[in-house]
């Protein structure tokens, strides 16, 4: 399973086989969201108060379920703030906090993964004449 804590989203999303992998039952809910390639996807429902474990803490968290390529799980900004969790770029942790306990976890963040090549900087008018 691959997950993304990402401070740029808002709300938590899953993916629709996970979520039919763990046997969860969808509230069917007919919305869509906008997601960072910038493509409308339609919601296949949402789960509310799911558990989800980040070591020895627990949380209960609602998601948005949605056919996703690359990660399973997508935990937004919105769960950061209200589940007292910190983002520390300089020392790459993430720390939560809740009822007493504090976890730390690793991460390791290289901006070179996400420099675009110039074959990427393309665009679709050039693409198009070529």
């Amino acid at each position: 399973m691959y997950g993304l804590l990402d401070s740029g989203a808002i709300p938590n999303v899953m993916s629709d086989t996970l979520a039919e992998k763990l046997s969860l039952k969808l509230s069917p809910k007919n919305r869509r969201i906008v997601v960072a390639d910038g493509f409308t996807r339609d919601c296949a429902g949402v789960l509310e108060e799911i558990p989800v474990s980040i070591r020895n803490i627990v949380v209960r968290l609602n998601f948005m379920v949605i056919k996703l390529l690359t990660y399973d799980l997508i935990i937004g900004s919105p769960t950061s703030v209200d589940k007292c969790a910190c983002i520390d770029l300089y020392h790459q942790t993430v720390t939560v906090r809740k009822n007493g306990k504090t976890e730390t976890l690793k991460f390791v963040y290289e901006p070179e993964m996400y420099e675009e090549t110039e074959d990427e900087l393309t665009t679709d008018t050039e693409s198009d004449i070529g």
